[in-house]
Parts: C-alpha cells; structure tokens; sequence
C-alpha cells in the first residue's frame, strides 16, 4: 500500500501504480513513459515548488475577510491562465502529429 491508495479512495477513484520492467534511467524515458514531455513534468514541478514556498507568504498577506478568503476573487483568472497553457499544450501535441 502506497500514499497513492489512500488519496484514491479518499476522491473515490482507483489508483493504480504501474512499475516499468526496463526501468526509466533517463527524465525522457520517464516522460515517453507516461505520455507526456518533460518540460510538463518540469513545469509542475516548479509550480509545486513555488507554491510550497510562497504558501507561508500568502497565508499571511491574504487572511481570511468577514468569512470569506481575501484570494477568492484571483481563482478565475488563475483558472483562465492554467486552462490557456493546457489548451497550448494540447494544440501544440496534435499539430506535432503533422509535422
């Protein structure tokens, strides 16, 4: 049993983990693996990072106001700017199928 396992049940959906016999030495393998290129895997990684050290930061600046949190008004813009770079990325992938 793996942390997987538990936050699967906890969201109601099935995890499965999927090891790889011939192992993934290299970042691209790893990638070429899931599907996906590494300047994504990249890329969530610094968002995990960023948010892991700014999040002291934020909890301090932007308290909670008359019950209602003073960031509420930025998840629509961050939802807007999150959806535009998947949308890239996925255009970017098919028009790569002709290239």
């Amino acid at each position: 049993m793996w942390a997987g396992d538990e936050a699967g049940r906890a969201l109601g959906v099935t995890v499965e983990a999927r090891t790889f016999p011939e192992g993934t030495k290299t970042a691209r393998d790893a990638a070429d693996a899931i599907g996906v290129e590494v300047g994504q895997i990249l890329f969530v990684l610094v968002l995990v990072a960023a948010y892991r050290a700014l999040k002291p930061v934020f909890v301090r600046l932007l308290a909670v106001d008359h019950g209602k949190p003073a960031w509420a008004h930025l998840t629509v813009p961050a939802s807007y700017v999150v959806g535009s770079i998947a949308s890239y990325w996925m255009i970017d992938r098919i028009a790569g199928f002709w290239a």
